[in-house]
């Protein structure tokens, strides 16, 4: 092959790569494609030097990481709200025709795949960095393994500069393939997105299809959808315009008729405004798009016999019943286990070992047993262990109290636990520390508390059945680096009642260590911003407690001891804002990311304490209630955005 042949070759290659994955109009066989690809294969195994780096050949991976960077997107990527029927679809077109001063507004509805949600950014047309979603501000840099997807084109058809989001996914047919190995395709899609061996996401065969871009010179969603399809991404194939909630609603109905159709998992449809600069208008709340929403398909119900019922100890020792069912497949899934909740709930529903009952799931919702079908002749009921089934210490129900807990703070289930979820990715994020490893070195006596993990040697490791040289070095060097994460995470890991992030993140504003939270009064806690009784009571009472006290003493004496980077000293410090309405000349997140420069506090409502309101455009009720305030001697003061710039000036 010359090199002239070998470059139509890549062409070709990409020619029909985009009819198969664009267009759904493949007109060479899987068979034809493959016996092309090999030949691009061998002609670059002998020629390095001359393989193009857009080649399909280049997507086979081989790249394995470390650990993923974070990447910081420069436009947030925000969650959507959700619609389940005709009247909340009518209320939200509505709210958006009022927003806009207008009688009426064009639509967009398409099919909301059940994916990874991505972002992706090409620079003079070849993709420079792609990442997950994350927290929609700051995600992980997967662009290796994004490469690795055939259907994400690594070079466009113009050398445009430009930002698209997307869904990967996995199709229903490949995860026929896979279905041993993960719960859904959605979960298929997402763990495979995480391995740091990027061949392996070659080898899962996942997909794509873009939902959104921004571009010069577009005045529509579905304008753009149409230049994005052009520039050669695989966009979605059932996006349609509408005028009207009523036509929206009718296709929504149509496309939840067609769900089982599409070889991907949908769980409902995705409606916007049309028309960008009506989105613009809109603008965002601080978790979505005002101008957006998914309209939720309904939940499918299925019935199944209830083989038994088996009992979980969580790390608070709470005692969970689990129905093990016959397996049933719901919404694509298989399904074969069912949270109960508690004793009280078995009763509510009045079920018994060996009963027909009836499954509710919707769209990647975790199923939930809703009422007794059939009782059987040969159907028993059942009785809570008056023991704990992994340590056997007795269990106790409090007065007035749900749920039956184990009293024993060193029963292995609620060690494996509490280790399991300070390693979370919602908590301290150690890589390599999951649930497996810590029920071996639980199991193995080598840790009993969260300290323990911090003492942790490498021959220490090197005894355990799963550890090798270089897994061991990566936990040991994973448990260093979460030394340093910020004290609001270190708060959330340690699984305080009611202290979740956003509980943790309050404290980490109004606090500079742990010690300063353990010396705090009920008083003071009370008075934080969004902390009610329970929370405020749940920290003073478990920072109060002697154990709690030794293993905050021992961590800091390991290391353990972070400092808030929130608390610090600046022109705003002890003072409190909050933004109601849309800014003009900055982004909300960008507002708030200066308080807190300033060393000021961003406060979740309007109360007697609140300093300053921002007011910006299509203000709503806080104005309102702070005036009200006001007018009873709270010290609030209403700033529109150019008064709050000069004051950051």
């Amino acid at each position: 092959m010359t090199h002239d042949e070998y470059l139509k070759l890549i062409e070709t290659l990409k020619h029909h790569a985009n009819l198969y994955y664009n267009q759904d109009a493949p007109e060479i066989s899987d068979y034809e494609y493959d016996r092309l690809l090999h030949e691009a294969i061998a002609y670059e195994t002998e020629n390095p030097l001359l393989a193009r780096p857009d080649s399909h050949t280049q997507r086979i991976g081989g790249t394995v990481l470390d650990k993923f960077e974070p990447f910081k997107h420069p436009t947030k990527l925000p969650s959507l709200g959700n619609v389940f029927n005709k009247d909340e679809l009518i209320a939200f077109t509505q709210r958006v025709e009022k927003g806009l001063d207008l009688q009426e507004t064009q639509y967009t509805i398409e099919p909301k795949i059940d994916g990874l949600a991505v972002a992706l950014y090409y620079e003079n047309g070849k993709l420079k960095v792609g990442a997950t979603r994350g927290d929609g501000s700051t995600g992980e840099n997967v662009t290796n393994n994004l490469k690795a997807i055939k259907s994400v084109p690594q070079t466009l058809s113009e050398p445009i500069t430009i930002e698209v989001r997307g869904e990967v996914y996995m199709r229903k047919s490949q995860f026929a393939t896979l279905a041993d190995q993960f719960a859904n395709p959605r979960n298929a899609a997402s763990g495979t997105m995480r391995q740091l061996d990027s061949s392996v996401v070659a080898s899962r065969n996942l997909d794509i299809l873009i939902y959104q871009g921004t571009a010069p010179g577009i005045e529509s969603h579905s304008e753009m959808m149409a230049y994005l399809k052009k520039l050669g991404f695989p966009t979605n194939p059932d996006l349609h315009v509408c005028n009207t909630a009523i036509e929206l609603h009718q296709r929504a109905k149509e496309l939840e008729a067609k769900r089982q159709t599409y070889d991907w998992e949908i769980d409902g449809a995705v409606i916007k405004v049309n028309r960008l600069d009506h989105q613009d208008i809109l603008g965002m709340t601080i978790k979505a798009p005002r101008w957006a929403t998914a309209y939720k398909f309904a939940a499918e119900e299925g019935t199944t016999r209830l083989l038994g019922i088996s009992v979980q100890v969580g790390r608070t020792g709470v005692l969970t019943p689990v129905a093990e069912l016959e397996p049933i497949k719901l919404t694509g899934v298989t399904i074969s286990r069912a949270t109960l909740h508690n004793i009280d709930e078995i009763a509510r529903l009045d079920i018994q070992i060996g009963d027909d009952v009836t499954l509710l799931r919707s769209g990647d919702v975790i199923p939930k047993i809703i009422r007794r079908a059939k009782r059987h002749p040969d159907s028993r009921p059942f009785i809570m262990p008056t023991s704990c089934p992994v340590c056997d210490h007795p269990v106790m129900r409090a007065e007035g109290e749900v749920a039956t807990k184990c009293v024993n703070i060193m029963c292995a289930a609620r060690i494996k636990g509490q280790l399991s979820y300070y390693a979370s990715r919602s908590a301290m994020d150690i890589e390599g520390l999951g649930e497996s490893v810590v029920d071996q070195l639980v199991d193995d006596g080598l840790i009993s508390r969260i300290s323990d993990l911090y003492t942790l040697n490498k021959n220490q490791l090197l005894e355990v059945e799963r550890f090798g040289e270089k897994s061991a070095d990566n936990l040991l060097n994973a448990l260093e680096e979460s030394k340093a994460k910020p004290l609001s995470s270190f708060l959330a890991a340690l699984g305080i009642t009611y202290v979740g992030k956003h509980a943790a993140q309050l404290l980490a504003e109004n606090f500079e260590n742990a010690t300063a939270i353990a010396n705090a009064t009920f008083e003071t806690l009370i008075a934080i911003d969004g902390f009610g009784d329970k929370t405020a009571h749940s920290v003073a009472n478990t920072f109060a407690d002697p154990t709690f006290k030794t293993e905050l003493e021992r961590l800091a004496h390991l290391g353990l001891n972070p400092q808030s980077q929130s608390c610090h000293d600046g022109p705003f410090s002890g003072k409190s804002f909050l933004i109601t309405g849309t800014l003009a000349q900055m982004k909300r997140h960008e507002a708030e990311a200066k308080i807190k420069e300033l060393g000021g506090k961003i406060a979740s409502s309007v109360n007697k304490q609140l300093n300053y309101l921002i007011v910006g455009e299509s203000a709503g009720s806080k104005v309102d209630k702070a005036q009200a305030l006001i007018e009873k001697g709270a010290p609030i003061q209403l700033l529109d955005e150019n008064a709050f710039l000069q004051l950051l000036s």
